[in-house]
């Protein structure tokens, strides 16, 4: 549907009426549609529907079935039930709708109770109670009405119409005529001219608001309020005009009819009901078109003051001719004061000197005869002089009004004494001497006045500009010569028409004409006189003022000697550079306020001089607060231009305030730098601005690069939001972006789904946009003006689960800063940067958020201006000394905020204004000069801003349109969350140039995506409803049908495997069966039977005897001859069964260690007893008590643990494992069918302590850990073929052990892995008896070393050492010294 809002090229501005305001049929439909008795009827539900869509719309957020026509009716309901500033429900009555209704029947009530007093009272009360309740309900909400002043006017309305109405009725008699009828009416207009001047005299004392086109505060009028005030009056009149005059004047004609008249109850009933019916037909109409008579905004026509305006600023009409140009200069100045350009009182301007003293001056030479006429005139006469020197006094001026009050009364005073003095002198009140008498007493007011309002000047001099307007000096003989020079010419003025009119007015009263008329004596003298002095004045006031020059030029050696000193040590002193600063300090203070900023200036100064710019001048530093207010700006902006003479102008930091400061700027042709809130594009526009330069690119720029990132990464669907402040940055940024992204001659079509506003603190409506946003976009693109609203988005993504790996947030910037924030606070920064992480807190201890927000900025991305600072070292001592340096000398900012900030906090736009600032220094120290016709030419200076240097924002680079060169940047987080760039956008030739920063997309930009780029819109849509249909899903019916054949198919083959393994498990079993015989049914032969007594040898005993079994049963050791039916046949000899677990924790060890005897603790090859079916039974266990005192033999000690020998334990003492390392032992006889710790296999040895103990629960094993074992490992390592390899230690024990026994040689020194340069030695063999007996090797000793060992193993944690055991070391010398060793 074409109809739709969505459709619409250019949507709806439902901040604006639908019709035209600036013509009457436009305002009337406004009004007939606001006024419309018939919203009253709407239901709640359709005044909420109406309130969901407005609001909606306004934020951004249309519905995709909203049609332009449901819009307006929504809109039109909307105004006629919720207030217009605070959006709340009004009380029905108080509506503009209810005034249709509501006025239908009071005033009904007020044409048919005119008659009688209560009548009068009650209706009239009415009336002004419902008034009162429509202006309480429809009051503004940012207006200056008290409840006082409505419930006074209130109060006053209803008692004047009270009491006109009753006043009027005595007037009338006849009550029962038209005039009687008319009285309502009369006494309505009353209240009207009573109570909307009563209500709105704030605005007759304040000025009403003047807002220019954008609706920005520009100043204020009185003269516009009483106006507006008349107006309203006027119509409010004009409203009831039509309703209370005809419906008397018909109702009178219907009570004349014949018809009226017989009827008794139609006079009775119907006088009410008729009149309200004709009254609502007209209020009906009325009402709206009355409302309608003049324009809720009206343009105020100043075509003089448009005119001087506009040409200062540059702006000049192709129509304008050079005599209306001078005409309306003519008239700019006599009607506005030159300083402040306000519009002067008219009595005040000098344009009033003629008439006005013309009349006094009449009233002077006419009333000089009297004591009482004396006394009013001349106190006329200094009273219009006191206007006239207060409107015009200057704008610097130090005249205080305590000096002008003086001032006046003595001039005042002066001139009555001087003139009651004069008089008593002169005897003849007629002569010419007693005429001239007021001339005199002028003079003397003249030589008082003037001289009492500039004394300031006679003490402290006049000041003395060059012809530059600069301050060079100041002269009490210059200030004595100029104010005798405007006495003089103020005599002078008033000589002619004070003089000659005098002199013919007493030649006049000497002719016979006058003397014969009395009524000349009586009544002409004041007219003759007035038009005479009248004439005089029109020629001598423009005369008079011309005598002198207002600007002389004097020889510097006419000077007295301190002026000429003064002027000469200014001429050698440095030139002083004035700055005049339009600082912020309420708006925006943590982003350009000037408490957190302001100390940039003196720091920029600072650097210059260190690098040797700027060395020739001083600063002064001027700073006027004008927030981004534009009427500020303007009076900041002349005070710096005319009063201050200013070198450059700095600020302020707001788009459209910087706009008219650089319009001021241009007429007088001073440069302008911006910093702040000043990236909107025309503001590049060297035309418009030819001295304004910034350090910041312009937003159209940033549109062109976001351009191409969503052109890199193939996004064509975005939403875009921004966060709401009153100076609109971050909205003016996303209007240039969407204007460059909507341009359709752009090579990439980008769809913006969403563009609405985010509130810092109004989590329910952006709650309700990123929902909105949720289900439309997962590009997007988002601005904010602080670090708090950029922290702040991190969390509010976080919140509503838009982190996944779907989602991309870019967030546009042009501050330098990308995900960085400006702290002191200590934290980690980034490399690049040296600024800290936008996830920390902004508190010194943590929030607990921290996690969250650096979540979140995974998923972020920040499209910013290249941020790489050079001198971190410098960054951060400004960071640290900001603050410092805007409290003290030279700025000296002793404001409130200034000295409570924070020292740990930088303003966003801080580093800007030092690098403007620097800007300013380099190009004025390359003018080479300190002339200041030089350097203050804009010709000269402003060329110099082209240049570049590395300034705290990073590379700053000024183009030839005055503004940063755009060298965008793609920023992003790497894996150690450490900004790195991604792509540079270079904006030259008109053309955005792209540089990538890296070879592999996936890796390097979304390793936080799992190296996969987002989609722009997912696979599964929004909603996560729109998924492409798998293979499943479109043929799931067939595929379960196929599953449920392949499955009944599979069960049928396995069915049928079964029964034929079966079927063949049965035939097997059946042939086998035909061969195969019971073990039952077999028979032992009978010599078996009686050897059965025989002894069963275990596996350890020895063979000493042959068996006297028969050769039959040693057949095999398997196999086994049996009888079967009286037949021997060949059986297997055992039968065999698998154990189970649950059998095989009724046996062995297992069943030992559970069981109340805890362990074996004897366990060896001689306790495995084995019986003829091959079962293991253990022995000798169960019996320590019994043999605990027995010496057990040496060679038993072989299967016992280490930590029982080392420990010497009982079994008592010992521990389960202790049998886990003797069955350890078993199993190596087992394995290796030779007897335990057969040394003959050992080739490496090595001596030393190490550590043994059982491993591990399910496979428990014994091991030995420790430096001997690893040393014997490593010498294997580096042994040699059939070579015993022996460590020195190990030969000392050899040698000590068994001296002169064996053959051993040293092999050398032999680098061993872990243990470095070690002496290591062979051993060849055992020596024979004979050599043995001939070597004499002296015997080592060990005592010391097995004193330790002995000490080591005294102590145990089993307890002390049984005395009856004794040491294995000593008893193998004493009786196993033939066999060989091995020790570990």
């Amino acid at each position: 549907m074409s109809n739709l809002v969505v459709n619409q090229k250019i949507l709806p501005d439902i901040s604006k009426p639908k019709w035209d305001q600036s013509t009457y049929s436009g305002r009337a439909k406004h009004f007939f549609s606001s006024t419309n008795p018939m919203t009253l009827f709407s239901s709640a539900a359709q005044q909420e529907t109406c309130r969901e869509i407005v609001t909606n719309y306004r934020k951004g957020i249309i519905s995709d079935q909203l049609t332009v026509n449901e819009l307006w009716r929504a809109k039109a309901l909307y105004d006629a039930t919720y207030h217009p500033d605070s959006g709340e429900k009004m009380f029905f009555l108080g509506r503009m709708s209810a005034q249709m209704p509501g006025n239908m029947v009071i005033t009904g009530m007020l044409l048919s109770l005119y008659r009688t007093f209560p009548g009068v009272v009650f209706s009239h009360w009415i009336n002004q109670s419902f008034n009162a309740v429509v202006n309480y309900t429809n009051r503004s909400g940012n207006a200056k009405t008290t409840n006082e002043r409505l419930f006074a006017s209130y109060c006053c309305a209803t008692g004047g119409a009270m009491t006109a109405a009753l006043g009027l009725n005595k007037l009338v008699k006849n009550n029962h005529g038209l005039a009687a009828r008319l009285v309502p009416f009369a006494a309505i207009a009353l209240a009207n001219a009573i109570n909307i001047p009563m209500m709105r005299s704030n605005e007759i004392t304040d000025g009403m608001e003047l807002k220019d086109e954008n609706d920005n505060l520009v100043g204020r009028s009185r003269k516009m309020a009483v106006l507006s005030i008349a107006q309203v009056t006027m119509s409010r009149i004009a409203m009831a005009m039509p309703y209370m005059v005809m419906t008397p004047i018909i109702m009178n004609r219907i009570t004349r009819t014949a018809y009226y008249r017989t009827r008794l109850w139609m006079q009775k009933y119907s006088e009410i009901p008729i009149q309200t019916v004709l009254a609502g037909i007209g209020l009906y109409f009325t009402t709206p078109l009355c409302c309608a008579l003049f324009p809720q905004k009206s343009a105020i026509e100043e075509k003089c003051r448009e005119i001087v305006t506009n040409y200062r600023k540059g702006i000049i009409s192709d129509q304008l001719t050079v005599n209306e140009l001078w005409r309306a200069k003519a008239l700019y100045d006599a009607t506005y004061h030159p300083d402040s350009g306000e519009k002067m009182f008219f009595l005040g301007r000098m344009s009033a000197q003629m008439p006005g003293n013309m009349l006094i001056n009449g009233m002077l030479l006419s009333l000089y005869r009297t004591f009482p006429g004396v006394v009013f005139s001349h106190w006329i006469n200094q009273s219009f002089n006191a206007v006239v020197n207060y409107t015009n006094r200057s704008g610097n001026v130090k005249t205080s009004n305590e000096r002008l009050l003086l001032s006046y009364l003595c001039a005042t005073g002066g001139a009555m004494s001087a003139a009651l003095a004069l008089n008593a002198m002169v005897k003849n009140k007629n002569s010419v001497a007693a005429r001239l008498v007021p001339f005199a007493a002028v003079a003397m007011a003249n030589c008082i006045n003037i001289p009492m309002i500039r004394s300031n000047e006679v003490t402290e001099g006049l000041e003395l500009r060059d012809e530059r307007g600069e301050l060079v000096g100041r002269s009490r003989k210059m200030a004595v010569l100029s104010i005798a020079q405007v006495t003089m010419s103020r005599i002078f003025m008033a000589m002619p028409d004070m003089v000659m009119t005098p002199i013919i007015m007493n030649r006049i009263t000497r002719t016979a004409y006058y003397r014969t008329r009395p009524w000349m004596k009586k009544y002409s003298e004041y007219p003759i006189q007035t038009m005479l002095a009248g004439m005089a004045l029109f020629f001598t006031t423009p005369m008079c003022c011309a005598l002198f020059p207002q600007k002389t030029a004097v020889e510097v050696t006419k000077l007295e000697p301190a002026s000429q000193n003064e002027i000469f040590s200014r001429a050698d002193a440095p030139e002083v550079i004035k700055i005049g600063i339009a600082a912020a300090e309420t708006n925006q203070t943590g982003s350009v306020g000037w408490s957190v900023c302001g100390g940039a200036v003196p720091l920029a100064i600072e650097r210059l001089r260190q690098f040797g710019f700027v060395e020739n001048f001083d600063f002064e530093y001027i700073v006027e607060y004008t927030e981004c207010d534009l009427g500020s700006v303007v009076r900041a902006g002349m005070k710096f231009i005319k009063e201050d003479k200013v070198d450059v102008i700095i600020g302020p930091p707001c788009a459209q305030a910087l706009r008219t400061m650089s319009i001021l700027a241009s007429n007088s042709r001073k440069p302008v730098l911006g910093y702040g809130f000043v990236s909107d594009s025309d503001l590049s526009d060297v035309i418009r601005f030819p001295y304004l330069t910034t350090v910041l690119p312009n937003s159209q720029m940033l549109g062109f690069a976001v351009a191409k990132v969503l052109q890199q990464y193939h996004w064509s669907r975005v939403a875009m939001l921004y966060y709401q402040s009153d100076i609109q940055y971050c909205s003016s940024v996303m209007t240039d972006v969407e204007s460059t992204l909507s341009d359709p001659e752009a090579d990439f079509d980008v769809n913006i789904v969403i563009k609405a506003e985010i509130y810092l603190n109004d989590n329910q409506t952006t709650d309700i946009v990123l929902q909105s946003v949720k289900s439309r976009a997962r590009i997007i693109l988002w601005c904010s003006q602080t670090a708090f609203e950029k922290r702040d988005y991190l969390l509010k993504m976080s919140g509503h689960d838009m982190i996944s790996d779907e989602y991309v947030h870019i967030m546009l910037s042009m501050r330098n800063i990308a995900f960085g924030v400006q702290s002191s606070l200590g934290k980690s920064v980034f490399s690049q940067s040296g600024l800290t992480p936008i996830w920390e807190s902004f508190s010194e201890g943590t929030d607990g958020f921290e996690s969250i927000a650096k979540q979140a900025a995974q998923r972020m991305l920040v499209l910013d201006v290249n941020s790489e600072v050079t001198d971190k070292a410098y960054l951060h001592y400004m960071q640290n000394n900001i603050i410092r340096a805007v409290r003290e000398a030279p700025m000296n900012c002793s404001t409130m905020a200034c000295m409570s900030a924070n020292n740990t906090v930088m303003g966003a736009y801080a580093r800007h204004l030092f690098d403007v600032v620097y800007l300013y220094g380099v190009a004025l120290t390359h003018t080479n000069s300190t002339d200041p016709e030089v350097y203050s030419n804009v010709d000269v200076i402003v060329p110099q801003f082209i240049t570049s240097f590395q300034g705290m924002t990073g590379e700053v680079k000024i183009s030839t349109n005055l503004t940063r060169m755009s060298i965008f940047q793609l920023y992003g987080l790497n894996e150690h969350y450490d900004q790195v760039a991604y792509i540079n956008f270079t904006f030259l030739n008109e053309k955005m140039n792209v540089s990538l920063f890296y070879k592999d997309e996936g890796p390097t930009v979304w390793h936080f995506y799992s190296n996969h780029r987002p989609l722009d819109i997912p696979i599964c849509g929004f909603l996560g409803k729109s998924c492409p249909v798998s293979f499943f899903q479109q043929y799931q019916l067939l595929i379960i049908v196929a599953l449920v054949v392949i499955i009944l198919m599979l069960i049928t083959l396995i069915i049928g495997c079964c029964f034929i393994m079966s079927s063949r498990r049965a035939e097997q079993l059946r042939i086998n069966s035909e061969w195969q015989i019971p073990f039952l049914s077999l028979m032992e032969p009978e010599n078996r039977k009686n050897a059965h007594h025989t002894s069963k040898r275990s596996l350890q005993s020895a063979q000493t005897g042959e068996s006297k079994t028969t050769a039959i049963s040693d057949f095999c050791e398997n196999y086994t001859i049996m009888i079967y039916e009286k037949d021997l046949v060949l059986t297997a000899k055992f039968q065999y069964t698998n154990l189970t677990k649950s059998d095989m924790e009724k046996f062995g060890l297992n069943y030992l260690h559970k069981s109340f005897l805890r362990l074996h603790g004897n366990l060896r090859s001689a306790t495995c007893l084995v019986n003829d079916s091959w079962q293991v039974k253990l022995a000798e266990f169960g019996i320590e008590n019994l043999v605990e005192n027995e010496i057990p033999p040496k060679k038993r000690l072989l299967w016992v643990a280490p930590e029982v020998l080392r420990g010497s334990l009982t079994v008592s003492q010992m521990d389960p494992s202790a049998d886990v390392y003797s069955f350890a032992i078993v199993a190596s006889e087992i394995l290796t069918k030779k007897e335990a710790w057969d040394f003959l296999d050992r080739k490496e040895d090595s001596e030393g302590p190490c550590v043994a103990g059982v491993v591990g629960l399910s496979m428990p094993r014994y091991c030995l850990f420790g430096d001997t074992v690893n040393t014997a490992s490593r010498m294997e390592s580096n042994g040699k073929p059939s070579q015993i390899h022996m460590s020195e230690a190990a030969h000392s024990l050899l040698t000590s052990h068994y001296p002169h026994q064996y053959e051993t040689s040293s092999r050398g020194e032999v680098i061993i892995k872990g243990k470095g340069v070690m002496e290591t030695f062979w051993v060849h063999g055992k020596l024979e008896e004979d050599v043995v007996e001939r070597i004499s090797t002296p015997e080592i000793k060990l005592e010391p070393i097995l004193k330790k060992e002995k000490e080591i193993r005294s102590v145990s944690s089993h307890g002390s050492r049984p005395s009856s055991v004794i040491d294995p070391l000593q008893d193998h010398r004493k009786f196993k010294k033939d066999q060989p060793i091995y020790f570990v």
